[in-house]
């Protein structure tokens, strides 16, 4: 089955084995080949954007890590990974510190601790990193812990661009994993989730994110 290749510097074309949007397929040939034709073409049209080499790590940024084990987030943070077509994902966060919601980053995000802690390992893994994918959510803590999250994003926002990272995000904001499905169901109602993923990311300028956040 052909597969679907993405080229550093180059948009994604339609191969030989695909027909071009004018000439699609009946959609009651077989199903698989409908599927993958399918994704392929929801990325060409809707995306029409740089898409990057199937070799390299994807760093995902998340909020901070769950009390949870956090399967169905990586469930969904792999899926985004495949689709965009890097080898391996890491994982991390703007804040060190574990809490079962965004409720408890206001509570101990009050200080400087651990948005502190969590610069170590983002250093280290945004210089490892061939692409970011934001996914800390568009809302803030409240409080004080607001005013460190929004000097952590736009510390992060620095950072990226100075090892000039390129940026994704699902939707144009760094939406958390746990809210795409209904983000894509919204505005994509018609389509699989993972059709519809794929579609909704997008490559973004690194200045942008600072105001997408609340």
């Amino acid at each position: 089955m052909p597969s679907l290749k993405w080229t550093r510097g180059l948009s994604l074309k339609h191969s030989a084995h695909f027909p071009g949007p004018s000439t699609r397929r009946n959609p009651r040939a077989d199903p698989g080949e409908i599927r993958e034709w399918t994704i392929l073409t929801s990325v060409t049209e809707a995306a029409r954007v740089e898409r990057l080499s199937q070799t390299g790590t994807l760093l995902f940024i998340g909020l901070n890590p769950p009390l949870t084990s956090g399967t169905r987030t990586r469930g969904r943070v792999e899926l985004a990974r495949s689709l965009l077509g890097f080898d391996n994902i890491i994982h991390s966060n703007l804040f060190a510190l574990p809490t079962h919601d965004l409720a408890g980053v206001t509570a101990v995000g009050a200080t400087e601790g651990g948005w502190l802690e969590a610069r170590h390992q983002l250093v280290e893994q945004v210089a490892r990193a061939d692409a970011a994918l934001l996914g800390f959510g568009v809302q803030s803590p409240s409080g004080d812990a607001r005013r460190w999250f929004r000097a952590q994003v736009s510390w992060l926002e620095a950072e990226l661009a100075q090892a000039d990272t390129p940026v994704w995000e699902v939707g144009g904001a760094p939406r958390h994993p746990s809210r795409w499905q209904r983000y894509t169901h919204r505005t994509f109602s018609d389509r699989p989730f993972a059709t519809a993923l794929a579609e909704a990311l997008r490559q973004r300028e690194l200045q942008s994110a600072a105001g997408s956040v609340g």
